[in-house]
Protein backbone atom coordinates (compact mmCIF):
# COMPACT_ATOMS: atom_id res chain seq x y z
CA UNK A 1 0.00 0.00 0.00
CA UNK A 2 2.65 2.67 0.73
CA UNK A 3 5.91 1.20 -1.44
CA UNK A 4 4.39 2.56 -4.69
CA UNK A 5 3.90 6.51 -2.61
CA UNK A 6 7.69 6.28 -1.42
CA UNK A 7 8.82 8.39 -3.98
CA UNK A 8 6.73 10.99 -3.77
CA UNK A 9 6.43 10.81 0.84
CA UNK A 10 10.45 11.37 0.62
CA UNK A 11 10.35 15.08 -0.01
CA UNK A 12 7.44 15.79 2.66
CA UNK A 13 7.76 16.88 5.38
CA UNK A 14 6.15 13.92 7.39
CA UNK A 15 5.32 13.70 11.36
CA UNK A 16 4.84 10.57 13.35
CA UNK A 17 2.50 11.65 16.37
CA UNK A 18 3.91 8.80 18.60
CA UNK A 19 7.65 8.51 20.49
CA UNK A 20 7.58 4.34 19.84
CA UNK A 21 11.13 3.33 18.74
CA UNK A 22 9.42 0.92 16.99
CA UNK A 23 7.17 2.97 14.64
CA UNK A 24 10.41 5.31 13.54
CA UNK A 25 12.40 2.69 13.17
CA UNK A 26 9.53 1.08 10.76
CA UNK A 27 9.15 4.65 8.85
CA UNK A 28 12.86 5.26 9.06
CA UNK A 29 13.46 1.75 7.56
CA UNK A 30 11.32 3.06 4.42
CA UNK A 31 13.84 5.89 3.67
CA UNK A 32 11.59 8.37 5.50
CA UNK A 33 12.85 11.43 6.72
CA UNK A 34 10.39 12.04 10.43
CA UNK A 35 9.52 14.40 12.79
CA UNK A 36 8.67 12.68 15.80
CA UNK A 37 6.33 14.67 18.12
CA UNK A 38 4.98 12.97 20.79
CA UNK A 39 1.20 13.18 21.27
CA UNK A 40 -0.08 13.95 24.72
CA UNK A 41 -3.72 13.01 24.36
CA UNK A 42 -5.03 11.30 27.44
CA UNK A 43 -6.00 7.72 26.24
CA UNK A 44 -9.37 7.28 28.16
CA UNK A 45 -12.08 6.65 25.30
CA UNK A 46 -14.97 4.56 26.67
CA UNK A 47 -14.14 1.44 25.95
CA UNK A 48 -17.41 0.30 25.52
CA UNK A 49 -19.27 2.72 22.60
CA UNK A 50 -17.00 0.99 20.41
CA UNK A 51 -18.07 -2.16 18.40
CA UNK A 52 -14.41 -3.71 18.75
CA UNK A 53 -10.95 -2.91 20.00
CA UNK A 54 -9.64 -2.13 16.54
CA UNK A 55 -12.41 0.35 16.09
CA UNK A 56 -11.21 1.68 19.61
CA UNK A 57 -7.50 1.72 18.53
CA UNK A 58 -8.14 3.59 15.33
CA UNK A 59 -10.21 6.19 17.38
CA UNK A 60 -7.27 7.04 19.53
CA UNK A 61 -4.76 6.73 16.55
CA UNK A 62 -7.14 9.40 15.12
CA UNK A 63 -7.05 12.06 18.14
CA UNK A 64 -3.62 11.53 18.75
CA UNK A 65 -2.85 12.20 15.15
CA UNK A 66 -5.32 15.25 14.75
CA UNK A 67 -3.91 16.59 17.85
CA UNK A 68 0.22 16.98 17.03
CA UNK A 69 -1.44 18.08 13.42
CA UNK A 70 -3.22 20.79 15.24
CA UNK A 71 0.44 21.58 17.11
CA UNK A 72 3.00 21.22 14.27
CA UNK A 73 4.00 23.53 11.76
CA UNK A 74 3.48 22.90 8.32
CA UNK A 75 3.36 18.94 8.17
CA UNK A 76 2.23 16.82 4.89
CA UNK A 77 1.16 13.96 6.31
CA UNK A 78 0.60 13.26 10.40
CA UNK A 79 0.83 9.44 11.29
CA UNK A 80 -0.79 8.25 14.28
CA UNK A 81 -1.05 4.90 15.66
CA UNK A 82 -2.49 2.94 18.82
CA UNK A 83 -1.97 -0.42 19.35
CA UNK A 84 -4.28 -2.52 21.92
CA UNK A 85 -5.04 -6.51 22.88
CA UNK A 86 -8.28 -7.64 23.08
CA UNK A 87 -9.10 -10.51 25.08
CA UNK A 88 -12.17 -12.06 25.76
CA UNK A 89 -13.99 -8.61 23.97
CA UNK A 90 -11.80 -6.93 26.76
CA UNK A 91 -9.89 -4.30 25.49
CA UNK A 92 -6.23 -3.90 27.83
CA UNK A 93 -4.21 -1.09 27.23
CA UNK A 94 -0.54 -0.74 27.62
CA UNK A 95 0.38 -1.96 31.72
CA UNK A 96 1.61 0.79 34.00
CA UNK A 97 4.88 -0.64 35.08
CA UNK A 98 6.22 -4.40 35.94
CA UNK A 99 3.40 -5.44 37.96
CA UNK A 100 0.62 -4.23 35.18
CA UNK A 101 2.38 -5.75 32.94
CA UNK A 102 3.55 -8.92 35.45
CA UNK A 103 -0.50 -8.87 35.30
CA UNK A 104 -1.37 -8.43 31.80
CA UNK A 105 1.17 -10.99 30.52
CA UNK A 106 -0.76 -14.09 33.67
CA UNK A 107 -3.80 -13.17 31.93
CA UNK A 108 -2.57 -13.71 28.36
CA UNK A 109 -0.97 -16.89 29.28
CA UNK A 110 -2.66 -19.59 27.45
CA UNK A 111 -4.89 -17.81 25.65
CA UNK A 112 -5.94 -16.65 22.30
CA UNK A 113 -6.25 -13.11 21.84
CA UNK A 114 -5.93 -10.54 19.47
CA UNK A 115 -3.87 -7.42 18.79
CA UNK A 116 -5.51 -4.46 16.93
CA UNK A 117 -3.23 -1.22 15.46
CA UNK A 118 -5.20 1.29 14.44
CA UNK A 119 -3.12 3.75 11.97
CA UNK A 120 -4.09 7.40 10.86
CA UNK A 121 -2.82 9.23 8.24
CA UNK A 122 -4.04 13.28 8.66
CA UNK A 123 -3.29 15.74 5.33
CA UNK A 124 -3.36 18.82 6.94
CA UNK A 125 -3.69 20.16 3.68
CA UNK A 126 -6.02 18.43 1.83
CA UNK A 127 -9.64 18.77 1.48
CA UNK A 128 -11.89 15.95 2.90
CA UNK A 129 -14.24 15.10 -0.23
CA UNK A 130 -16.67 13.43 2.37
CA UNK A 131 -16.81 16.72 4.64
CA UNK A 132 -15.25 19.56 2.20
CA UNK A 133 -12.77 20.81 4.41
CA UNK A 134 -9.48 19.78 5.68
CA UNK A 135 -8.04 18.01 6.81
CA UNK A 136 -8.09 14.91 5.22
CA UNK A 137 -8.16 11.74 7.55
CA UNK A 138 -8.22 8.23 6.60
CA UNK A 139 -7.82 5.30 8.89
CA UNK A 140 -7.71 1.84 9.07
CA UNK A 141 -6.78 -1.28 11.10
CA UNK A 142 -4.63 -4.39 11.37
CA UNK A 143 -5.48 -7.51 13.32
CA UNK A 144 -3.05 -10.00 14.80
CA UNK A 145 -4.73 -13.11 16.05
CA UNK A 146 -2.54 -14.50 18.46
CA UNK A 147 -1.54 -17.63 20.64
CA UNK A 148 0.01 -17.56 23.99
CA UNK A 149 1.95 -20.57 25.47
CA UNK A 150 1.22 -21.25 29.25
CA UNK A 151 3.98 -18.98 31.40
CA UNK A 152 5.23 -19.79 34.16
CA UNK A 153 5.33 -16.94 37.03
CA UNK A 154 9.21 -16.96 36.71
Amino acid sequence: MLIQYLPKLKPKKIVLASASPRRSELLRGLGLSIEIVPSTFDEKLDKSSFASGADYAKETATHKAIEVAGKTAGPDLVVGADTVVELNGEVLEKPDGFEGAFKMLRGLSGSKHKVHTGVVLVLPKAVDPATGKSPMVHSFSETTHVEFAELSDE
